[in-house]
């Protein structure tokens, strides 16, 4: 007992000192339903407080706590958003899926608290490329510069993130992302090098991508395929 209130009352002094220096922010990750969801990988970024100063900077993250807690200190006084990601599971990070930011504003020496990043949980998503012609793995075989396509989404916070290669057979490959379950997705679909056509048979242009309102999960995965149907210059 007397050791834990040792350091309980050490880590107290350490908060106390460190936030004379810069800013402390403590919280949590946590589920849907408020479940305590350790294992994420935490990330900030960094909006300065005056207008004129650099861009906001990407500080380095820090593993959550078994119990989800995780704590960030010596930061500089602006505004802070949020990001967490379970790599390997079907955890959300919630800056790619969140409509609004999870963010917090602190001024120099100040500790923040009780700072929550919600996780949900999404699907796999499955997008297949058909290779009926041998295309895909005959350029990419030989490394052949260009001979790529780029695969993945846009989401609801306007970037882009690309769909993992999970599979290769003799009849194309499979890529994978997870999404939110029902959401209006932008499947991206681009090659300078291949030519392309979507699950009906319509031309997917070079520099463009598919726009896909899913009504369900099991729709969406049902109608990701496109297919290799040449080069677009031979």
């Amino acid at each position: 007992m007397k050791a834990a209130i040792l350091f309980v009352a050490l880590t107290g002094f350490s908060a106390v000192a460190l936030a004379q220096n810069g800013a402390i922010v403590f919280g949590k990750v946590r589920t849907s339903t408020g479940a305590a969801l350790g294992g994420a990988w935490v990330s900030i970024v960094w909006d300065p407080v005056n207008p004129a100063s650099p861009p906001p900077a990407q500080i380095p993250g820090t593993p959550a706590r078994p119990d989800g807690s995780f704590s960030f200190v010596n930061l500089n006084a602006g505004t802070y958003h949020f990001c967490a990601k379970i790599p390997g599971s079907t955890w959300l990070d919630p800056c790619d899926w969140n409509a609004t930011r999870i963010s917090v504003t602190v001024k120099a020496g100040q500790v923040a608290q009780g700072v929550v990043i919600p996780m949900q949980r999404g699907t796999a998503l499955p997008i297949r490329l058909n290779d009926p012609y041998q295309l895909l793995a005959q350029y990419q075989a030989t490394k052949t510069p260009g001979a790529h396509v780029l695969v993945g989404v846009t989401t609801v916070n306007g970037g882009f993130r690309p769909a993992a290669k999970v599979s290769q057979d003799a009849g194309g490959q499979t890529h994978q992302i997870v999404v939110p379950a029902d959401t209006q997705l932008k499947i991206v679909t681009t090659s300078g090098f291949f030519k392309l056509s979507d699950s009906q048979g319509n031309d997917v242009a070079a520099q463009g991508g598919w726009q896909f309102g899913q009504a369900s999960s099991a729709a969406m995965s049902n109608q990701m395929n496109f297919t290799v149907t040449g080069l677009v210059k031979p």
